[in-house]
C-alpha cells in the first residue's frame, strides 16, 4: 500500500474548497520518502513474525531501522477498503480545522471539532492510560485538562508540530507539543532575587484521529511520537509551503487580471458610450441622408440575418445599406427609421441597438385614402422591428455588426416572457413619463422562506446589498449607480426580498446593467463581519414602537407558522449565520423562477432586452412557500413612557384575490384611516375613528400571497387605551355599511393617491405580480363591483377571531382606578376634550374586554437608575495620571484600566448618551491619558498573544506614525470632537471591537481625524469661538484646517463679543456692571432643528 500525500489548494475562502494532487515531480519525491518509511514498518512486522516463529534466529537491524521500529502504527480496524475510506478532500478539511483549533485547545471553545465527532466517539490515551467512549465524556475530559493546567501553571502553550495523511487510510496523525512553566512559590518572585531561571516542561505526543466516510470522527488515540511521524510531517509541511507559494502567485495573477479587466472596462465604457451616441444620431437618417461610417473599421464584417447575406469590408457594408435605403424610398410612399433602445454592454464590449422601421405600403395607401393625411398616417403606420449588435474593438471602432429580426410584440403587457428563460416570471413596465425611472428586481425570498433554525437570514441578505458581488466590488457598483444619479434601496417582507434602483430617465442604459449584480451579493466573510453585522444591530436599535408591535402581532396571529417569522434578525442570531448558509439560500431562492423585474417610466423593450441577455440571474424553478394558517392570539410588551401602541387585527384577504383585496380596501376606508394631509378635518363616517374618540386610530392591512391581516392601529395614553380598544372592538363587531358609494370613492382615491409615488408603487405592483395578480389596475376595477354585503362579510371575518399586540404603557396604574362613568368624548370641533370626572374605582382591572390576560407576562416597573454623572465629575476633578503598577484589570477584560472606577464609567456613559455633559477643561486630562493608555494596552495585549515582534513601534513605521498622530490630534482639541461618542466607545472597550493593535490604531486614527467640535449638550460648535480678546487671531478649528475664514461657518458676532467681554471682565468693561443682554444669543452653523410631529408608520399596502 503506497502512501501518497495530497496537498490542499487553498483558495481565497477560509475553508479549502478545492483539493487537487500536487505536480508529478513533487509527488514522486514524496512517494520515495514516505515509501521508505512504510518499508520500515513492513520490515518491523517481518522481524516480529520471524522472531515468533523461530526464536533461535537472531537478526540485528541497523540503527535507523531500530529507531523507526520502536512503535508500530495502528491503522484502521480490519484494514478498511478504499470504498469505505473518506475522500482526501474530507481528510484535508478535518486537518485544516485541527490546524486552527490546536493552539487554542486550552483557551477557546472546541465546538467546531465536537460538531464533527460522533456521539459514540471513542478516546484512548496511551500516554496517561485513559480510555472511554461517548462525546460527553470526551468533553468532560478536556474540561478537566483545562482546569488542571490552568491552576497548575500560569503559562501553558499548545503548539501544532505538524500532521500527516496517508492514502487509502482513514486516519490523520496530528503531532502536538505542550509547553508548561514549572510553577512554585518562587516563580512569582523576580529572578534577580531568587537567582533561579524559569523552567519550561515540554511534552510531545501524537493524535491518531480516525474519520469515517461521511467526515465524522469516530476514534481518537493519543500516543507517543515516532520518527516516521516526524519525517512524514516534515514532508507534508514542505509541500504545503510549496503549494501556498503557488496559491499566492495564482492570487496575485488573478488580482492583476481583475485590475487589468477593470481598467479595460473603464476604457471600453467611454468608447461604448461614443458608439451609442453615434448610433442614436445616425440610425434615424437611414432613409433620409447618407449614414455616418466614421466609427466603422475598414475590415468590418456584417452578418445580415434578415436577408441572409454577409458583407466583408466597409465598402460592401456601405453598398448594402445604401441599396436597402434606395429600395425603401422608391417602393414605399412613406418610410422612416427610429431607435427603440441603444444599450452599451461593458461585459462583452458590444452596443446593442433595437430599431424600428415605420412605413406605408402602396396597396394599403390605395385601399385607405385617409393615409394621405399626415396626422392620420403617422398614427397608423405599419412597422418592422430589428436588432443590431455592434462589437467594438480597443480603439472604439465597430469591427463586426450583426443584424437580425425581432419578433413583433403585440403590446407592452406584463405577460411578456424572455425567450431564454432568464426571468421565468414577469417583466412589467409602467410609463407615466416623469423625470426619473424606478426599476425593481424582486424575488420570492421573504422571511417566511427561512429555515426555523436560521431566523433573521433575510435580514442578513437585505443588509448585504452594497457589498461585493461575484463579479464586481460593491464600492464600484454603488459608485457607478451614484455617478449615474441613482439611488439603491433594499427591502424585504415576509413574502419577498428585492432591490430598487431610482435614477434619471436618460441614464437607464448604464444604471440598469448593475441592478442584478447589486441584488446578489457574494456573501464574503469579511463583508458580513465588517458591514452586515453592524447594520443588523443598528436596525434593531432604531425600531419604532409601531415596528415592534407589528412584529409581535404576526407572532400572535400566526404563532409558529412561517408568517410569524420576523423581518428583523433576533439578537441571538446575529453572528450565528455563516456565509455558506447565506450562499445556499441565495442559490435556491434568487433564481429566475422566483423573480420579477418591474420598471416605472422605462421602455418595455429595454427591460425585455435586459432580462433576455444581461440579467445575471441563475436559472431555477419556483419554490412554493409552506402554508401559514391564521390562529389568533395576544402579545403584550410593556415599555416605558406614557403612551401605549395597540394593533388589533383579524384574518384578512390574500393578495392574489383581486375581488377580496378590493373589498378589503373598501372596508379600510369605511373603518377610517389616518389623514393624508395635515388639518384635513373631522373623521366623517369612519366607524372606528368615531368610536375611539380623541385617541389616535387608523385602519391598516398586511397582505400576503395566501393570507393576510386587517385591523386598526390605536395610539393613546395608558389611562385611556383600554377604553379605546373596547370601543374599537365593539364598532367592528357591530359594523354596518351604510354609505357604500362614498366609501368606494374614498377607497379609489386612496389607491390613486398611493400610485402617484413611484417607489411604493413599483414595490406594490411587483409583489402583486409574484402573488399572481398580474392585471394592471385589477383592484381598482374590482372596487366598482363590491357590494355592501361583501364589505359586511369581510368585517365579520375580521371580528370572528381577533389578534392583538401592544407596546408601551399598557398597565398604567391609572387604569385600575378609572371611573365607571368615564366616557371618551367623540370628535367635536367645539369640544376641548378635557372633561373632569370624579375618582371612582373601576370594576375592570385590566380594561381589555373580550381578551384573556396572559399570566405568563411578568408586569413590573424597574426603578430609575441613578445618574452617575456627579460621581464621575468628582472623579475627574481629582484625576491624576496613575502609575503603571496602579492599573487594575476588571472582570474578564484583558486590558487594564484606571484604578478609579468612575473614570471608566464616564466614558461608558458618553458611549450610551452621546453627549459630554461636562466642561472640556475637566474631561481633557483624563481623555489624553485614556487615549495613550488604550493604545499601550492594546500593544501589550497583542504582543502577549502573538510574540514581542508582532507589533512594530519603531521610528518610521506605520504604527508609530499613527500612534504619534493620534496623540497629537487629541492634544489639539479645544472641545469635544464631533465623533466623541464613537471615540469613547473605542476607549471604553477596545478589546471588544479589535484584537490587533494595528487595526485599532487605524480605527482610532479615522475616528479622531475630524475638525468639528460639539458642545456639552451635543450641538456642533462650528460658529463663534470662545472669546479671548477683542481681536482674536483664531476663530475656530475650521479656520486652522481651511486656512482662511469660512463665511458660512466662521464669523464674528458683535453681540456675542459684547456679552463675552462682560463675562470675561476685560479692562474696557471691568467697572461697567451693566446687566447682560440675554436677547443676544450665540449663532451655531448647523441645520435648524425644527420640531416635528411624530407620525405613526403605516404598513405599506400590497
Amino acid at each position: 500500500m503506497q502512501p501518497t500525500t495530497y496537498i490542499a489548494t487553498m483558495l481565497s475562502l477560509p475553508l479549502p474548497i478545492a483539493l487537487t494532487p500536487v505536480e508529478a515531480p513533487s509527488v514522486s519525491k514524496m512517494k520515495g520518502v514516505l515509501g521508505g518509511l512504510r518499508a520500515t514498518h513492513r520490515i518491523g512486522s517481518v522481524l516480529r513474525s520471524c522472531s515468533v516463529a523461530t526464536p533461535s534466529v537472531s537478526f540485528q537491524a541497523t540503527p535507523c531501522f531500530r529507531s523507526s521500529m520502536t512503535y508500530q502504527r495502528q491503522y484502521c480496524s480490519a484494514q478498511q477498503q478504499s470504498t469505505n475510506v473518506p475522500s482526501k478532500e474530507t481528510l484535508f478539511r478535518v486537518d485544516w480545522l485541527l490546524e486552527h483549533l490546536t493552539p487554542a485547545v486550552l483557551k477557546s471553545r472546541l465546538k467546531p471539532f465536537f460538531d464533527i465527532c460522533l456521539d459514540d466517539v471513542s478516546f484512548e490515551d496511551k500516554l496517561y492510560n485513559y480510555k472511554f467512549s461517548r462525546k460527553s465524556q470526551l468533553f468532560t475530559h478536556i474540561a478537566k485538562i483545562r482546569l488542571y493546567f490552568r491552576y497548575r501553571s500560569p503559562y501553558n502553550k499548545v503548539e501544532r508540530i505538524g500532521s500527516c495523511i496517508y492514502e487509502n487510510e482513514d486516519v490523520i496523525v496530528l503531532l502536538w507539543r505542550l509547553s508548561t512553566l514549572e510553577s512554585s512559590i518562587w516563580t512569582y518572585f523576580p529572578s534577580f532575587i531568587t537567582k533561579r531561571e524559569p523552567k519550561i516542561n515540554v511534552v510531545e505526543g501524537a493524535l491518531d484521529i480516525h474519520v469515517n466516510h461521511d467526515g465524522y470522527v469516530y476514534k481518537i488515540v493519543n500516543r507517543k511520537i515516532t520518527a516516521s511521524d516526524r519525517e512524514g510531517a516534515k514532508v507534508m509541511e514542505t509541500f504545503k509551503a510549496e503549494q501556498e507559494v503557488k496559491r499566492k502567485k495564482q492570487e496575485d495573477k488573478e488580482l492583476r487580471r481583475q485590475a487589468e479587466a477593470l481598467l479595460e472596462q473603464e476604457k471600453h465604457r467611454g468608447t461604448l458610450e461614443h458608439v451609442q451616441q453615434r448610433l442614436v444620431e445616425t440610425v434615424p437618417l437611414m432613409f433620409k441622408a447618407r449614414l455616418d461610417y466614421t466609427f466603422y473599421r475598414k475590415d468590418v464584417f456584417c452578418d445580415d440575418q434578415i436577408f441572409g447575406v454577409k458583407r466583408y469590408g466597409l465598402d460592401q457594408l456601405m453598398s448594402h445599406l445604401g441599396l436597402i435605403s434606395v429600395i425603401g424610398q422608391y417602393t414605399l410612399p412613406h418610410v422612416h427609421m427610429e431607435t427603440v433602445s441603444v444599450i452599451p454592454v461593458i461585459e462583452d464590449g458590444t452596443v446593442r441597438c433595437r430599431w424600428r422601421v415605420k412605413y406605408v405600403s402602396i396597396p394599403r395607401l390605395i385601399l385607405n385614402p385617409r393615409l394621405f393625411r399626415f396626422d392620420y398616417r403617422i398614427k397608423n403606420l405599419s412597422w418592422y422591428d430589428g436588432y443590431s449588435v455592434c462589437t467594438i474593438d480597443g480603439n472604439g471602432h465597430v469591427f463586426k455588426i450583426t443584424i437580425q429580426k425581432t419578433q413583433r410584440d403585440e403590446g407592452m403587457l406584463i405577460d411578456e416572457k424572455s425567450p431564454k428563460d432568464k426571468l421565468a416570471e414577469k417583466i412589467a413596465v409602467l410609463q407615466p413619463r416623469p423625470a426619473t425611472t424606478t426599476c425593481v428586481l424582486m424575488f420570492r425570498a421573504g422571511s417566511r422562506y427561512e429555515a426555523p433554525n436560521h431566523r433573521g437570514l433575510v435580514h442578513y441578505l437585505r443588509d448585504s446589498v452594497g457589498t461585493d458581488s461575484a463579479n464586481y466590488p460593491g464600492l464600484s457598483l454603488l459608485w457607478s449607480s451614484a455617478v449615474s444619479g441613482g439611488r439603491v434601496s433594499s427591502f424585504s417582507t415576509r413574502d419577498v426580498y428585492g432591490v430598487s434602483l431610482a435614477l434619471p430617465r436618460d441614464e437607464t442604459s448604464v444604471g440598469i446593467s448593475i441592478l442584478g449584480h447589486i441584488a446578489q451579493p457574494a456573501f464574503k466573510p469579511w463583508d458580513i463581519e465588517d458591514q452586515t453585522m453592524p447594520a443588523l444591530k443598528a436596525d434593531n436599535a432604531y425600531k419604532h414602537p409601531y415596528d415592534v408591535a407589528y412584529e409581535d402581532l404576526h407572532r400572535a396571529a400566526y404563532r409558529n407558522g412561517p408568517l410569524a417569522r420576523s423581518v428583523y434578525a433576533p439578537k441571538s442570531s446575529i453572528g450565528k449565520i455563516s456565509f455558506k448558509t447565506l450562499a445556499d439560500f441565495a442559490a435556491k431562492h434568487l433564481t429566475t423562477g422566483q423573480a420579477v423585474l418591474y420598471g416605472v417610466n422605462i421602455e418595455h423593450e429595454r427591460m425585455v432586452l435586459y432580462g433576455d441577455s444581461h440579467a445575471p440571474i441563475a436559472n431555477g424553478n419556483k419554490v412554493d412557500a409552506a402554508a401559514s394558517p391564521y390562529k389568533g392570539g395576544e402579545w403584550r410588551r410593556p415599555a416605558g413612557g406614557s403612551m401605549a401602541h395597540v394593533l388589533l387585527a383579524g384574518e384578512g384577504a390574500p393578495l392574489r384575490d383581486a375581488k377580496a383585496m378590493a373589498t378589503q380596501a373598501v372596508l379600510l376606508a369605511s373603518l377610517g384611516r389616518s389623514a393624508a394631509v395635515q388639518f384635513s378635518g373631522s373623521a366623517g363616517n369612519a366607524a372606528v375613528l368615531r368610536a375611539v374618540g380623541n385617541c389616535g386610530a387608523s385602519a391598516f392591512q398586511a397582505a400576503y400571497e395566501d393570507g393576510g391581516l386587517v385591523g386598526v392601529y390605536i395610539v393613546a395614553d395608558g389611562a385611556h387605551v383600554a377604553k379605546a380598544v373596547t370601543s374599537a372592538v365593539s364598532a367592528i363587531k357591530n359594523y354596518k355599511c351604510s354609505d357604500l358609494e362614498a366609501v368606494k370613492r374614498r377607497a379609489t382615491n386612496d389607491l390613486l393617491r398611493a400610485s402617484a409615488h413611484s417607489y411604493p408603487t413599483s414595490i406594490d405592483r411587483a409583489t402583486q405580480i409574484l402573488a399572481g395578480l398580474t392585471s394592471e389596475g385589477a383592484i381598482l376595477e374590482a372596487i366598482q363591483q363590491v357590494t355592501a354585503s361583501d364589505v359586511e362579510a369581510a368585517a365579520k371575518k375580521l371580528s370572528s377571531k381577533f389578534s392583538m399586540s401592544s407596546y408601551g404603557n399598557i398597565d398604567d396604574p391609572v387604569m385600575s382606578q378609572r371611573n365607571e362613568d368615564e366616557q371618551l368624548k367623540p370628535l367635536d370641533p367645539s369640544a376641548d376634550g378635557n372633561a373632569v370626572t370624579e375618582d371612582k374605582p373601576s370594576q375592570q382591572t385590566q380594561g381589555f374586554e373580550g381578551f384573556t390576560y396572559n399570566e405568563d407576562v411578568l408586569k413590573f416597573e424597574l426603578p430609575p437608575l441613578p445618574d452617575p454623572l456627579p460621581k464621575c465629575k468628582a472623579a475627574l476633578e481629582k484625576f491624576t495620571v496613575p502609575k503603571e503598577s496602579e492599573l487594575v484589570r476588571r472582570s474578564f477584560m484583558p486590558l487594564r484600566t484606571h484604578p478609579d472606577h468612575f473614570i471608566e464609567v464616564y466614558f461608558e456613559n458618553v458611549t450610551e448618551t452621546g453627549k459630554s455633559r461636562l466642561p472640556w477643561e475637566l474631561v481633557r486630562p483624563a481623555f489624553l491619558w485614556k487615549v495613550r493608555s488604550c493604545m499601550d494596552e492594546m500593544v501589550r495585549w497583542h504582543r502577549q498573544r502573538e510574540g514581542p515582534d508582532s507589533v512594530d513601534l519603531s521610528e518610521g513605521s506605520e504604527n508609530k506614525r499613527m500612534y504619534d498622530f493620534i496623540l497629537d490630534k487629541a492634544a489639539k482639541f479645544e472641545a469635544a470632537p464631533f465623533t466623541w461618542q464613537r471615540i469613547c466607545e473605542l476607549l471604553s472597550s477596545p478589546s471588544r471591537h479589535y484584537r490587533k493593535a494595528d487595526k485599532y490604531f487605524r480605527a482610532l486614527d479615522k475616528t479622531i481625524n475630524v475638525v468639528t467640535t460639539v458642545s456639552e449638550d451635543g450641538r456642533r460648535m462650528t460658529g463663534n469661538p470662545q472669546y479671548i480678546s477683542e481681536a482674536p487671531d483664531v476663530y475656530s478649528i475650521e479656520q486652522l484646517f481651511f486656512g482662511d475664514e469660512r463665511p458660512d461657518c466662521d464669523f464674528w458676532d458683535l453681540d456675542f463679543a459684547y456679552n463675552a467681554q462682560k463675562v470675561s471682565g476685560s479692562p474696557n468693561t471691568k467697572d461697567q456692571l451693566e446687566p447682560l443682554d440675554m436677547s443676544r444669543k450665540r449663532a451655531y452653523c448647523s441645520d435648524d432643528e425644527v420640531p416635528r410631529s411624530e407620525e405613526s408608520d403605516e404598513e405599506m399596502e400590497f
